[in-house]
């Protein structure tokens, strides 16, 4: 998905910037779409131009492997206008014993 993107991109000039693309795995979509119940989500964060990003959507919107595409601006110099970066995986933290105490 991001050659096809890509490659729109390259036909109007070069009219951005990549920032990064997180690769989410396959999910179970909400609905079915052309009868199939999961797909493989991406999330690719960058900058254009207005014309490169239609011309972006019409090179998706014709793509056979692309079900569904959207595309939202992000609001500058908000906490997600930052472009998240890969996490280390989180070690599963265990609770602290209870200590109980007998009056006695």
């Amino acid at each position: 998905m991001r050659s096809r993107a890509a490659a729109a991109r390259g036909r109007e000039g070069g009219g951005g910037t990549w920032e990064s693309h997180d690769a989410w795995g396959r999910r179970k979509l909400a609905y079915e779409i052309d009868h199939k119940g999961d797909g493989s989500y991406h999330l690719l964060y960058f900058e254009s131009e207005p014309e490169t990003l239609a011309e972006i959507s019409r090179v998706l919107k014709i793509t056979d492997g692309v079900l569904r595409h959207m595309a939202v601006r992000r609001i500058k110099d908000s906490p997600q206008a930052v472009a998240p970066q890969p996490q280390a995986e989180e070690e599963e933290v265990q609770p602290e014993p209870e200590i109980v105490r007998e009056d006695g």
